[in-house]
């Protein structure tokens, strides 16, 4: 081995967290497991969302249930939807070794997943587990559509009786599931039931007592005023949450709770959260422009935006060296902006919209091109102007300085056209992005602007300003003049912020890229070319950043000889202090630089690697600040364009997805979610 070794181990904490936790993608699985097979029979009544929630105990923090599966099903099979859901499904597990028990119901049940569904789970189901993150050491519920049923299934399954807990029957199979009974309904878990979840759950059942979801404070709060009569509910809450913000954003610990419903035309939510996303204070404001945009509009939000928490980040935040130029730059523009609000904007706590839309491809060898706007009521339109155009020549004047060799990117002046009596400004970034990144596609990247009819309008395309003007005083089609949009909130929503995406405009531009890819760089639509890609960013991401050598002499010494400005370890490591023990041990005397390394790869899950080092005479231990091993960061897994293909394929399938929120108190957010299919005769490839 070389003397000289380098350590490898930065890891990015969310990466590592996210990779062992149920995604929204493994909810979708949980969905597809449940709605897959033939036509099942529907319950004749629908019992309380609580019914349930009371046969399952209280540290319960992932609850999903879905009644009347085969009539969801057959809605989502009418909207083209379901090879969608199950090819998200497909994609994705709940990151253990081998598939959840759960889904392998061939192999335990000895019945395809169509058949168990219609036999077993058609009428209402329930996954229950401790821990979300590990949804596949949960239980399952099931509710039998006759009871006469169960006899010929439990001869099916060669179940062995199991002493009974009062009224309920109690079985394992020989592929070690285990099964209680009583009544219609079925109780399943693991073979292990190593956190106890289905022994106590049995206790339930029988009505024996004991602490029971439906009674959690948690869980009573949230799900209140939710629709009693959905067809599915899902609860999340526990430490998964923390890991999932990012930061806290109130006192109390994140929950998350809502209820589904299948309609012919799509599906409705209903959603309820604490303490998981940021909340606003601020009175609702008047209607916003968004339904006045052009109809070709991919995604708008519009909602009242807290510009100081926004880029609060960015004023208190530790910039590195090579970006401090950069920092002061914005933290000039933020005293523009906070001159702006105090000078010609109503506020900067206002209603604001933002809008994505596409530039059609500027050839056949080219692609769609997305792009930003940005909306801003203002009242006094020279005072915004004057602190706008002052903002932006700031910005370009750093980036042309800091980011270009050439003399043609000198800091030049901005081009204004009219529009109509509206002075429209443009910057062209493109080329400058273009050869910052290598990225030739940014070339047609520009920033423009306009003050005009009491708004302040900024986007990525002067093309794009110009449309937004022509719709917004009627010239062009608008958002607004499709009806069956479903955009408009209801009356108690009426100031809530909200957001529209729009599915087949946004499908037809991911399908632009792919095209385009796979003429300019076939490798990549390559599982291979994914895979590699992402080998090399796991090893970048974990690279400490420290060099070291054996110490001379044949000492049990390691020698530090570089440290990387980006290490987590700059400011506690330099070049020449001597490392002598890792995690309280000492190093051996045979190639010490090599155990260092070692020990670090094969470090526990502690977000921390203590160091024993000799500075000078002096001393002492320091614990590098490190994540954890990201064990189950496979790359295998990593195909961003099977992926893509995927949601273009849903999004072509769904008109429209409208989401409102609002923030009824302290740390709480509610959203009503509608979905609406495109008609069949609408989806084109």
């Amino acid at each position: 081995m070389p003397a000289h070794a380098t350590l490898q181990g930065r890891i990015d904490m969310t990466t590592q967290a996210r990779s062992v936790s149920p995604t929204a993608v493994h909810l979708l699985l949980i969905v597809a497991w449940a709605t897959s097979g033939a036509p099942t029979v529907r319950a004749d009544a629908r019992l309380p969302l609580a019914d349930w929630t009371a046969l399952v105990p209280a540290d319960v923090r992932l609850y999903v249930e879905f009644r009347d599966l085969s009539i969801t099903r057959h809605r989502l099979q009418r909207a083209g939807l379901w090879q969608s859901i199950r090819r998200f499904g497909d994609a994705a597990g709940p990151g253990v070794d081998e598939p959840p028990w759960q889904t392998r119901t061939v192999e335990l049940l000895g019945m395809s997943a169509e058949d168990a569904i219609t036999r077993v789970l058609g009428v209402r189901t329930a996954l229950a587990a401790v821990d979300p993150r590990r949804w596949d050491r949960g239980v399952v519920l099931a509710e039998l559509g006759d009871e006469a049923l169960l006899p010929p299934l439990l001869q099916k399954w060669r179940a062995t009786p199991l002493e009974s807990v009062g009224t309920v029957a109690r079985f394992r199979l020989p592929t070690g599931l285990l099964l209680a009974q009583r009544g219609p309904t079925l109780l399943f878990g693991p073979q292990t039931d190593d956190d106890s979840l289905w022994s106590r759950s049995v206790l339930l059942l029988a009505g024996r007592g004991g602490p029971h979801l439906a009674d959690e404070p948690d869980f009573r709060a949230l799900t209140a005023d939710l629709p009693a009569d959905s067809h599915g509910l899902i609860y999340v809450s526990g430490p998964w949450l923390e890991e999932w913000r990012t930061r806290p954003w109130g006192a109390s610990p994140p929950v998350f709770a809502a209820t589904m419903d299948a309609e012919a035309e799509g599906v409705a939510m209903e959603v309820r959260t604490r303490s998981l996303v940021p909340t606003t204070t601020a009175p609702a404001a008047a209607p916003s422009a968004g339904l006045s945009l052009p109809a070709d509009s991919m995604i708008v939000w519009s909602g009242v935006l807290d510009w100081s928490r926004v880029l609060q980040p960015l004023m208190t935040s530790t910039a590195p060296a090579d970006a401090e130029g950069l920092t002061r730059t914005l933290r000039k523009a933020f005293e523009l902006l906070e001159d702006f609000g105090r000078r010609g904007a109503r506020s900067l706590d206002r209603r604001v919209t933002f809008v994505v839309g596409r530039l059609p491809a500027a050839g056949a060898d080219d692609f769609e091109q997305p792009t930003l706007a940005l909306l801003l009521d203002v009242e006094d339109e020279v005072a915004v102007s004057g602190t706008i155009d002052g903002l932006m020549m700031l910005s370009w004047t750093w980036l042309t300085t800091h980011w270009s060799d050439s003399p043609a990117s000198e800091p030049g002046d901005y081009e204004t056209s009219e529009n109509e009596g509206a002075a429209v400004r443009r910057l062209a970034l493109g080329r400058l992005l273009a050869e910052r990144t290598r990225c030739p596609f940014f070339r047609r990247l520009e920033v423009a602007w306009t003050v005009t009819d009491g708004r302040l309008i900024v986007a990525t395309s002067a093309q794009q300003v110009d449309r937004i003007l022509a719709a917004l005083r009627g010239r062009s089609p608008r958002l607004s003049d499709d009806k069956a949009l479903g955009a408009r909130p209801p009356p108690e929503w009426q100031g809530a912020n909200w957001m529209l995406v729009r599915g087949r405009p946004a499908a037809a531009m991911l399908d632009s890229w792919l095209r385009f890819a796979e003429r300019r760089e076939p490798r990549v639509m390559e599982a291979a070319f994914w895979e590699d890609w992402a080998r090399r960013r796991v090893a970048a991401r974990t690279r400490l950043g420290v060099g070291v050598r054996d110490a001379p002499g044949g000492r049990a010494e390691a020698l530090v000889v570089e440290v990387a400005p980006d290490s987590p370890a700059a400011e506690l490591i330099r070049a020449g202090d001597v490392i002598l023990g890792v995690s309280g041990q000492p190093l051996p005397a045979s190639q010490p630089a090599r155990a260092v390394a070692e020990r670090y790869h094969s470090r526990s899950s502690a977000a921390g690697f203590p160091l024993t080092i000799r500075r000078g005479t002096q001393e002492f231990v320091i614990n590098l600040p490190v994540a954890a091993p990201a064990a189950r960061l496979d790359p295998h897994n990593f195909d961003p364009v099977s992926a893509i293909r995927v949601v273009a394929e849903f999004l072509r399938h769904t008109d429209s997805m409208t989401v409102w929120t609002r923030t009824p108190g302290p740390d709480r957010t509610d959203a009503r979610v509608r979905l609406r299919w495109s008609p069949p005769q609408a989806v084109e490839r």
